[in-house]
């Protein structure tokens, strides 16, 4: 879902810039703020109104995600799970092998050169890391991510 809200932020920043050639800063400041403000006030609502209706639980995964030690504090049958354990060291080395040394490389390029290409793939790079780190399952979210910024570091460095 983070890479969704990442995709629609970057869209929605390419077309303030569009439309900053057609209607002027000033009723585009103006257009944007009434929009947060209405669009603030509609999520607030939504989001009132689905804890009132009780929709907004969440499972003990997603809140272990969030939170690492709460399924050892709340869910012990999750805990004990190996895929739910914590990654090591050894363990992204043995799925992602070479690209983990040069990930780190491609993630300097990408930050200090900033594109709207490119921005999208180092925050979901930093984004699925820290999940991988989290549960050792979620190292298929984090190894597309480590081999595209680990082929922009070597591309980078050749």
């Amino acid at each position: 879902m983070a890479s969704h809200g990442v995709f629609i932020i970057v869209q929605f920043y390419q077309f303030i810039q569009f439309a900053k050639k057609y209607i002027g800063e000033e009723t585009l400041s103006k257009l944007m703020r009434y929009a947060l403000i209405g669009l603030s006030i509609s999520l607030g609502a939504g989001f009132i109104l689905l804890l009132l209706l009780g929709q907004t639980k969440w499972s003990g995964r997603s809140m272990t995600l969030l939170d690492p030690t709460y399924a050892k504090k709340y869910i012990p049958i999750v805990a004990s799970v190996s895929e739910h354990q914590a990654t090591t060291w050894g363990s992204y080395f043995f799925d992602i092998h070479f690209a983990i040394f040069f990930a780190p490389v491609g993630l300097y390029y990408i930050y200090n050169n900033r594109q709207n290409n490119i921005v999208f793939i180092g925050i979901y790079a930093v984004l699925s890391v820290y999940f991988a780190s989290v549960m050792i399952r979620l190292l298929l979210v984090f190894a597309p991510a480590a081999c595209i910024c680990a082929a922009i570091g070597i591309s980078w460095l050749y």
